[in-house]
Order: C-alpha cells, then structure tokens, then sequence
C-alpha cells in the first residue's frame, strides 16, 4: 500500500480514522488511538514509528480544528488505487472495533466509505483484532504455526495451549487460554491480516515487560518445532518478533 509515497494519503486516512473513533460517541479512547497508529504505521513502509505518531499527531490537530472528514475521504479516492481503498477501510474497521464496540454510528461511517470508495465493506461483526495481551499472544502463535505453512498440527495446538495456559498463569489473568486459542484460530482462518499481525505484536511490547517477552519469544520457539519443522518463514517471523519486543 503506497501510503508511504504520498503523505496526503497518511493525512487523510488519519483524519478519517478520528472522525470515526471519535465522532460516533465523541470520545477518543487510547486504544483507538492507539490502533490507529499501529495500522498506519504498518501500512507506512520506510517510516519510523515516531514519524508516523507525528502525522497522526498533526491529523488529530487537523481534525480537531474543524469538519475535514469529507475532503479526506476524497483525497484518499484520488491517491489510491482499489486494492490500497479495500485494505485502508479495512483498517478503518479494526479502529472501529478497537474499543470493543462497534456503534451504529461507526458501522454507518465505514459503509458510507466502502460504497463511496467502490469497494466491498469489511466485515464488522467478526472479532475485534485483541481483548488483551493472551489473545494477542493466541493470534501470534496460531499465525506462526499456521501461516508460515498452512497447517497447524495437533502437537503444534497442544503446545500453544500450554504455553498459553503458562502465560495465562504468570500474567494473572483471567481469560481461558482455550477460548483465546478458538477466537485466534477463527480470526485467521477468515483470512490472514499483516496489519493486524504487527498490532498485536506491539501492543504485546507494550503491554509485557521484556522479561516476560524474552519467555515468550523461547516459547515462540518451542512451538515453531513442535512439528518437528522450523521453516525459513517461521524464523522470519520470529526475526520479526525479537526486533519489535527488543529481545
């Protein structure tokens, strides 16, 4: 997605985004803003997080300065192409769903923009991308095991739920590992989402102090052998993961 090439495309998305986190029920909650800059700035290849919490910074200025939501949602029209359209609303979805509500209001908002933009709307109604630092960690498991080979074996989900169940324990929650595990399988298998991977891996460098991400990196690494494989896509991934949490 060429967001990257075209700062305007950045602007506008942004505004867009806060007119739905925040127009509905006049209330920017800090996992929407959060979330909205997780999803740019996955979207945003070549920037750095802070230059993308800086344009969204200056988008919520912009946004707070007076009614812009309607020249952006033109602007994006001009700069992207259907396929870019497509994933930016779904993106605006997931804003949608981050405060773990979707309003009437909101669901109006995303399908005046698909039928404007000319692509078919999100779903809205299927699982918002985390309820917490466990399902966080389900969805990155099951995208490790699942999607670097499309298949998740019987040893690889009994591993995940141990590892789940031990990590449950050691952050005290009281989320059920095996119900975190069903909602991260259902969410992949309707269809894998990079933005949606790389928000749940930061909000988990957020959310764990490094100790506990260096754990559950090892973990990570159990559970990449625990079909007795360990794909290049699978270390990928796991690259991935130890740069983001810094271990």
């Amino acid at each position: 997605m060429p967001f990257a090439q075209d700062p305007a495309a950045v602007h506008a998305l942004a505004v867009l985004a806060f007119a739905l986190a925040h127009g509905a029920d006049r209330n920017l909650t800090p996992a929407e803003l959060s979330e909205i800059t997780d999803r740019l700035h996955v979207r945003c290849e070549g920037w750095t997080y802070a230059d993308v919490h800086r344009a969204v910074m200056e988008a919520l200025g912009a946004y707070s300065a007076g009614p812009g939501a309607e020249d952006a949602a033109v602007r994006i029209v001009a700069a992207l192409p259907e396929s870019a359209r497509h994933r930016a609303l779904a993106d605006l979805a997931d804003v949608a769903r981050a405060d773990g509500v979707v309003l009437p209001e909101e669901r109006a908002f995303v399908l005046r923009l698909a039928e404007r933009w000319r692509v078919a709307p999100p779903e809205l109604d299927h699982p918002r991308a985390s309820t917490g630092p466990l399902a966080d960690l389900a969805y990155l498991c099951v995208a490790l095991a699942y999607g670097t080979d499309a298949d998740l074996s019987d040893s690889e989900a009994d591993v995940i739920h141990r590892k789940l169940a031990d990590w449950a324990d050691a952050l005290g929650t009281s989320d059920v590992p095996a119900d975190a595990l069903d909602a991260a399988r259902a969410r992949f298998a309707a269809g894998p989402d990079r933005g949606a991977l790389h928000a749940s891996i930061r909000r988990v460098a957020r959310a764990l102090p490094t100790a506990f991400r260096a754990v559950v990196l090892r973990d990570m690494v159990q559970i990449a052998n625990a079909d007795g494989r360990f794909l290049d896509t699978e270390e990928d991934l796991l690259n991935t993961v130890s740069a983001a949490w810094s271990v």
